[in-house]
């Protein structure tokens, strides 16, 4: 995965943090840029952390023994190929709506 693929998906979580005034939720995004920033950067949470939105955890041990119930998660889908058409392009303007008084 390029560097410039991930600075893209920085600045669009920087840019709408700056534009929210909070931490952008994965709802303030269109579907197509959301999964972008997710393949780009990972997890949500770990996105907001990679774009410095968001300060890491610090790893510790875990409460408990691990719930074998829980199921398992599936992984992320493979980020786009190059060439493929889907190409990061220009974050697009906010998805956000507004009340109306």
């Amino acid at each position: 995965m390029t560097e410039k693929k991930r600075e893209w998906a920085r600045d669009c979580l920087k840019r709408k943090s700056e534009e929210l005034g909070r931490l952008p939720k994965k709802e303030d995004f269109d579907g197509p840029t959301r999964s972008r920033i997710k393949a780009f950067l990972g997890p949500w949470p770990r996105a907001l952390e990679e774009a410095g939105l968001k300060e890491k955890k610090k790893k510790g041990p875990r409460d408990g023994a691990h719930n074998s119930a829980e199921p398992e998660r599936s992984p992320n889908p493979p980020p786009p190929t190059e060439g493929s058409g889907d190409s990061a392009g220009p974050c697009p303007p906010s998805q956000t709506r507004r009340k109306e008084s």
